[in-house]
């Protein structure tokens, strides 16, 4: 058994070494106030330890949430990239796609030529042919 760093050994040196200052009239009062003490010292060990215990256990479920959610934005981040370089491929695609038709599409489209008349070309009116057989 070892309290604050005193094992048995050394606690009977010490007692030897009490009984030989103090005399053996005195030495079983002192040992009934070292055993006192001794209990004392041992609960307030224990509280503390206790204690430490609990915060240490209290730390340790703190970390494993913060692991956990670190876990899941990982993950996010993992989706979301693989999302962006799906999308970036299929620009990519579209843009390549886009480059080689460049030839055949022209960069701006035909300008019709501009007709004075509001009909079509190719038909013939009744009115136009009257004014062609009278002159």
């Amino acid at each position: 058994m070892n309290l604050f760093g005193v094992g048995v050994f050394e606690a009977l040196l010490v007692a030897i070494i009490g009984l030989i200052i103090v005399g053996p009239n005195k030495f079983p009062e002192m040992m009934k106030q070292a055993g006192r003490w001794f209990r004392i010292a041992r609960a307030f060990s224990s509280e503390v330890m206790k204690d430490v215990r609990e915060a240490v256990d209290e730390i340790q479920e703190e970390v494993e949430f913060q692991e956990k959610e670190l876990g899941e934005l990982r993950e996010i981040t993992t989706e979301l990239e693989k999302d962006l370089s799906t999308e970036g491929t299929n620009v990519q695609t579209a843009v390549g796609t886009a480059a080689d038709f460049s030839d055949i599409i022209p960069a701006s489209p035909p300008v019709p030529e501009s007709d004075t008349s509001d009909k079509p070309q190719g038909l013939q009116f009744i009115s136009d042919k009257k004014s062609e057989n009278d002159s």
